[in-house]
């Protein structure tokens, strides 16, 4: 594919820009999106199930990844 993809799940096809995974974690206590892709970058990033403890995390609850393994917030990784 000569880009990112831009969607989670249903697809794995160039023609959709989907990835096929799930858009959750495989333990189930993060939500995961992709945004930021083009041809060249893409930022993912996990949020706080809801329901689970990690929501309790506030410092860490939301953190990213990017192309270049940039990982925000630094002291969450």
């Amino acid at each position: 594919c000569p880009s990112y993809a831009t969607t989670i799940g249903s697809a794995n096809s160039c023609t959709t820009s989907k990835v096929e995974s799930s858009s959750t974690s495989s333990e189930g206590y993060y939500g995961l999106a992709i945004s930021n892709a083009t041809s060249t970058t893409y930022t993912l990033t996990a949020t706080p199930a809801t329901g689970k403890a990690q929501e309790n995390d506030t410092s860490c609850s939301t953190i990213k990844i990017d192309q270049e393994s940039t990982k925000t917030p630094t002291d969450c990784w």
